[in-house]
């Protein structure tokens, strides 16, 4: 026979699982800001900066030699 929970202990339970999950996406939240202002630093690096014009510009060199 299957027991029956108690309405009361379902119901406090229930609330206790929508709280955490609202705390998991501030979390979320939080954590996707994060990686949005670690990416911006990224593109903003010196080293990231070269490495882009180093690129286009052996793109642009690739080219040229391609036509």
């Amino acid at each position: 026979m299957k027991n029956i929970p108690n309405p009361l202990a379902f119901e406090r339970m229930a609330q206790k699982l929508q709280i955490n999950c609202q705390q998991w996406d501030a979390l979320n939240l939080q954590l996707d800001e994060l990686i949005a202002k670690v990416e911006e630093d990224i593109r903003q690096s010196p080293l990231t900066q070269y490495r882009l014009k180093r690129g286009n510009t052996l793109k642009a060199s690739t080219a040229q030699k391609s036509e």
